[in-house]
């Protein structure tokens, strides 16, 4: 977390970054399927019994928030990244990157590999 001026001073930190190593669960569902489940609010139990759920387990796993109340770019031009990679259940190795910056969501990519 990166604060500008200090903690109790910022209403929010600057920039957030989230990692994970090892066994880092991700839930990938059609968007078909999941725009009209958030409608009313979903909860875990719901997301995972939708026909399309798949669990992948990251092994690595950074996301980076850079928040628009104090960020470089201005208030409310933040930006916000995701990479992950790891594998399905079925030992296929899945990547994830997902780049969203001033609001517009420039990169979603997810890759299932092939079997092995």
């Amino acid at each position: 977390m990166h604060l500008e001026n200090g903690p109790g001073v910022d209403r929010a930190p600057r920039q957030t970054e989230f990692y994970g190593l090892r066994a880092v669960p991700i839930i990938f569902a059609e968007w078909a399927e999941l725009e009209p489940a958030l409608a009313g609010g979903l909860t875990l139990s719901e997301l995972l019994a939708l026909p399309s759920a798949v669990v992948v387990t990251a092994m690595f796993y950074k996301e980076t928030d850079i928040l628009g109340i104090t960020g470089p770019h201005g208030a409310g031009k933040g930006s916000y990244k995701i990479r992950a990679r790891g594998f399905l259940s079925d030992g296929r190795p899945f990547s994830l990157h997902v780049n969203e910056v001033l609001g517009q969501l420039r990169v979603v990519q997810i890759t299932f590999g092939a079997s092995r």
